[in-house]
């Protein structure tokens, strides 16, 4: 996650904290259906847990056809984390696999 101009690593993870609070609390009082919440659950997935050391989790690639895994360092207080590979990342990413998969199945060899 590159990192906003002009501001700080730890004023970064202030805002990162106060993002994935405010998450929290939508998803606690049923406000799950805000936009905000769609907005996060875009590129990131929720792991609910009440672990209080860190552990490491293997998780499926969300994007459809991509058949990687990867790892996911599950910490204690946090509960957003990627959805996606290493791979796909960024949405430039994500749809250029997705258009392959399209040509592929359009035009096979």
């Amino acid at each position: 996650m590159g990192r906003a101009i002009g501001m700080s690593g730890s004023a970064q993870e202030r805002d990162r904290g106060s993002v994935e609070r405010a998450l929290i609390h939508a998803l606690h009082t049923g406000e799950d259906s805000k936009a905000f919440v769609r907005r996060i659950l875009v590129n990131n997935q929720v792991i609910k847990h009440n672990y209080s050391y860190n552990a490491i989790q293997t998780h499926q690639c969300a994007l459809e056809g991509c058949p990687c895994t990867f790892e996911v360092t599950i910490v204690p207080r946090q509960v957003l984390y990627p959805k996606y590979c290493e791979s796909h990342r960024s949405e430039f990413r994500r749809k250029f696999h997705l258009r392959k998969m399209d040509a592929a199945q359009k035009y096979p060899h």
